[in-house]
């Protein structure tokens, strides 16, 4: 570009115009394309920084969405354990509730059958009460009558009974 510049000027100094207009158009046709294309660099350096820009944001936010998952399966990890532990804890007090109810009914029956076993000990003393007053009251005084009131068997005498 600077050749031509100078053979641009040369060519005008030696009043070559038309070399001089031919030399500065050359000239400036490099300019525009050195131009052009430092311009392109700078617009592909341009986009390059944008681009590289764009993708650490975005390695950024999934980084941090990353994050946001390990966090989010932890706390879900803890609720299910939490849920687990409070399932396990209701079995196991449904569970004692259970047998405290059939240790209970076990208890009831077993008071039952006492008071069973009581009543029918109390029956029969009170039968064998009974019976002992009818036998001491009822044929105690018969035998008593019977002893002291003289039967017709004996008013017959002894001979012909026999």
């Amino acid at each position: 570009m600077k050749c031509y510049t100078l053979l641009s000027d040369l060519s005008k100094v030696r009043h070559d115009f038309r070399k001089g207009q031919s030399f500065a158009a050359k000239a400036d046709s490099i300019q525009q394309t050195i131009v052009s294309e430092s311009t392109l660099r700078a617009a592909k350096e341009m986009e390059a920084k944008y681009e590289t820009a764009k993708k650490e944001l975005k390695i950024a936010a999934l980084e941090g969405e990353k994050r946001l998952m390990a966090w989010l399966g932890i706390a879900g990890g803890a609720v299910l354990l939490l849920a687990l532990a409070a399932f396990y804890f209701l079995w196991r007090w449904t569970v004692q509730k259970k047998q405290l109810v059939e240790q209970r009914v076990k208890q009831l029956e077993q008071e039952q059958q006492l008071i069973a076993t009581q009543a029918v000990l109390d029956g029969e003393t009170t039968e064998r009460a009974r019976i002992a007053r009818d036998l001491h009251d009822g044929l105690g005084s018969l035998l008593s009558v019977v002893r002291f009131k003289p039967c017709g068997y004996e008013k017959r005498g002894n001979a012909g009974s026999r």
